[in-house]
């Protein structure tokens, strides 16, 4: 039986910690049901510059048991997840979204750099070039994919 499932996780000291995580998730497309997508009941959450339990220089204050009843009891898988840093005094002097991936946060050019509300979650480099050729990340043959477009 299948469960909804999110996993947040730092990335910013723990890169082989992250970079098993991102290796299960793609063995998890791997074996999903045919015609299901992965994220219709797994998604992995980075924070990135976030230390593996917390602290760091990035945002690692967020509801994400919030997102997750949401997705089970409601039906609304979350696309993002606010992410917060905040001072000794309860201010918030940095806001992220945290994307799940293998998107990532991008500035959209104007507003203030510490509100996420100026960010989108979006695929980069060859992930965006594949999405928009219609390879989906992670499945097999992605790889092969990719081989055969360099000339």
């Amino acid at each position: 039986m299948e469960r909804d499932q999110q996993h947040p996780l730092g990335g910013a000291r723990l890169v082989r910690c992250s970079v098993g995580k991102c290796r299960d998730r793609a063995r998890l497309q791997c074996v999903s049901p045919s015609g299901r997508s992965t994220s219709d009941f797994a998604r992995l959450f980075l924070l990135p510059s976030v230390d593996h339990c917390g602290g760091g220089a990035g945002p690692d204050e967020f509801d994400g048991m919030a997102a997750l009843i949401d997705w089970v009891e409601k039906g609304n898988p979350p696309d993002r997840i606010r992410a917060e840093n905040r001072t000794p005094d309860g201010e918030v002097v940095l806001s992220r979204p945290l994307c799940p991936y293998p998107e990532v946060a991008r500035w959209i050019g104007e507003g203030s750099t510490t509100d996420a509300k100026n960010f989108r979650c979006e695929l980069r480099g060859l992930d965006r070039a594949d999405g928009a050729a219609g390879f989906d990340n992670g499945q097999p043959g992605r790889n092969k994919a990719r081989w055969q477009q360099v000339p």
